[in-house]
């Protein structure tokens, strides 16, 4: 995050009383537990081809985050694809960052938004573009390119 970015998000949060976690996060520390369910969650994958079984085993074995993350838990439980299990560490790694000081929430969030941008807008936007570069003509791409 570069200065102007930042400036303009402390006006932002200034501007609609925004509260900043950053010192709850810190204090609650859940990284580390929620790292070590989403390996066993893999673990349990490789073990349990059954879907059924899988999802009895994680409701077992992965309790911290089916009971303090459970929108995280359901969507690892739902989707444990590889692209997913990527983007939850990469999560993960940016609220351990926050927990060890080295950025605060608002840091943590603004790089999220990036990740997500990357992840959904981004591909999006590319999609649009080669579908437009694909119905345009051969004479009209040499019209505007003269």
């Amino acid at each position: 995050m570069n200065k102007d970015q930042r400036d303009y998000l402390e006006r932002y949060m200034k501007e609609n009383n925004v509260e900043d976690t950053t010192n709850k996060i810190r204090d609650v520390k859940q990284s580390i537990e929620l790292r070590e369910n989403m390996k066993q969650m893999c673990i349990l994958r490789m073990k349990h081809k059954k879907d059924k079984d899988f999802m009895k085993a994680c409701d077992k074995e992965c309790i911290y985050m089916k009971t303090y993350q459970d929108k995280l838990y359901t969507k690892l439980l739902n989707n444990p694809s590889v692209e997913t299990m990527d983007i939850a560490n990469k999560m993960l790694i940016l609220l351990e960052q926050i927990e060890m000081g080295t950025i605060d929430q608002n840091e943590g969030s603004f790089e999220f938004g990036k990740l997500c941008k990357k992840i959904y807008v981004d591909p999006t936007i590319n999609e649009m573009s080669n579908d437009k570069m694909r119905e345009i003509s051969w004479d009209e791409y040499k019209r505007k390119n003269s």
